[in-house]
């Protein structure tokens, strides 16, 4: 399907037929498409100045004071960039210099971009191998107590400069790090001499229900990765790190074209404001409700507004793709799961009337 529109919650064709998107650019544009405040901000600044260059931009230092009061304590912004892809593999430069340590961990079925680097992390398969590139698998055919004794063997062997968490693996079913696991393998990772890094590039902006995943723990990571909703749709990654870590070394090389692009630096300003006025914490809570509340339980996984819903094949989640395509509802898949990312802005009834036809679909899939 072609689309020249969007607007909210939803998608145009060039027919003009409306279509309610479920997956809102990935994530991406959780307070809609073409929020007319983060537009107007971008239009600005395009009159202004939207090329990026050697110095430093007054939507550059605008943007990091308005972070500063989102970002964890004793952090501060690294640099913005275009994409999540190049900020996670920043952040592992910047985890390497300033541990002396090559080798890094991730966990099986995450996602933190689409390099082969990256995807290495997550075990992807058919991924190309990296020395020095770990990724541990969750299992749930040991015990805690071999899982736990598993990922400490793991990191004492590899020594890695950071572990990588994300927090919900919405490329793997919704799986979600939570306590008491998630306390303890980030325990292990501290006592082991590794940095934590929280990749919350999709979790991040409100999206998991908080401002973002790491305020539900009882940790600070030493980086934070964050992206998409805090953006409005435009393109845009930041890397926030613990003030005691150095990213100005020569070696690290955060620097690339586009990093603190003018356009980027007021889209997350924009947005920062745009989001705080929805009153994101009730509003999370309202659409959590609603999915909850229809889609039967035992195939719904995630939490906030990014939820899983699982088929029992990719060949018939395919299939009822086009069914939802054709009631003129837009989601995304993984597998065969299928992924709600709704809007902030997104009107109730529509989506619980989207939700009854996802459960019904999913039912029949399950022959339920």
């Amino acid at each position: 399907m072609q689309t020249t529109k969007a607007h909210g919650s939803f998608l145009y064709d060039p027919f003009g037929k409306e279509y309610l998107d479920l997956s809102m650019g990935f994530g991406s544009a959780f307070l809609g498409h073409g929020n007319t405040v983060v537009r107007d901000a971008l239009i600005a600044q395009i009159q202004s100045q939207f090329s990026p260059g050697f110095f430093t931009t007054h939507a550059y230092e605008s943007v990091v004071r308005s972070l500063s009061k989102w970002l964890p304590v004793n952090h501060r912004v690294g640099s913005i960039y275009s994409g999540g892809t190049e900020a996670v593999e920043v952040a592992m430069r910047i985890a390497a210099e300033n541990t002396g340590r090559k080798s890094f961990v991730g966990f099986r079925g995450a996602h933190h971009g689409r390099s082969w680097l990256n995807r290495g992390l997550g075990g992807v398969a058919g991924a190309v191998g990296f020395a020095g590139i770990h990724s541990f698998a969750l299992s749930s055919h040991v015990t805690c107590e071999d899982l736990f004794s598993n990922f400490r063997e793991l990191l004492q062997n590899t020594e890695p400069a950071a572990v990588f968490f994300e927090p919900i693996h919405m490329s793997d079913g919704g799986f979600i790090h939570c306590s008491p696991s998630l306390d303890r393998l980030i325990e292990i990772t501290q006592e082991c001499g590794s940095l934590v890094i929280f990749d919350e590039l999709l979790t991040g902006g409100y999206r998991c229900g908080s401002r973002f995943y790491y305020e539900q723990t009882g940790y600070i990571p030493d980086i934070l990765v964050a992206g998409k909703a805090i953006g409005g749709g435009y393109p845009c990654a930041i890397v926030s790190l613990d003030n005691e870590l150095n990213s100005t070394a020569p070696e690290i090389g955060v620097r690339s074209t586009f990093t603190n692009n003018p356009l980027a630096c007021v889209a997350i300003e924009a947005s920062i404001v745009e989001l705080e006025k929805l009153e994101p914490l009730s509003r999370t809570k309202q659409l959590s409700s609603i999915v909850q509340g229809i889609i039967e339980p035992r195939f719904l996984f995630g939490m906030g507004a990014m939820w899983c819903v699982e088929w029992p094949d990719t060949l018939s989640l395919v299939r009822d793709f086009q069914v939802l395509q054709e009631a003129h509802i837009v989601v995304s898949f993984s597998g065969r799961f299928a992924r709600l990312l709704p809007a902030l802005v997104i009107d109730d009834k529509q989506l619980a009337n989207a939700c009854e036809l996802i459960n019904r679909l999913c039912l029949q899939a399950h022959n339920c």
